[in-house]
């Protein structure tokens, strides 16, 4: 995944707009920099999963973090 983004400019950029807009165009600017606030928590959830599952895999470890099965080789 690529690096995280300071979003501070865009959310800046969408109060101004939510400001100059009015009631209406304030709830849906809003609505908006929430949804970049919520992806952004999502995408740092993601990463931090994908750590904890290649650490599990590093140690032989399935998704419960067991020990792996050995496999059978054919």
């Amino acid at each position: 995944m690529s690096e995280p983004l300071d979003l501070s400019i865009a959310l800046r950029k969408l109060h101004e707009l939510a400001l100059a807009e009015g009631d209406l165009g304030y709830a849906y600017w809003y609505a908006v920099a929430r949804l970049l606030k919520d992806a952004q928590q999502m995408t740092e959830r993601v990463r931090d999963l994908e750590t904890q599952v290649a650490q599990m895999s590093a140690r032989g470890c399935n998704a419960k973090g067991q020990p792996d099965a050995p496999r059978e080789t054919t």
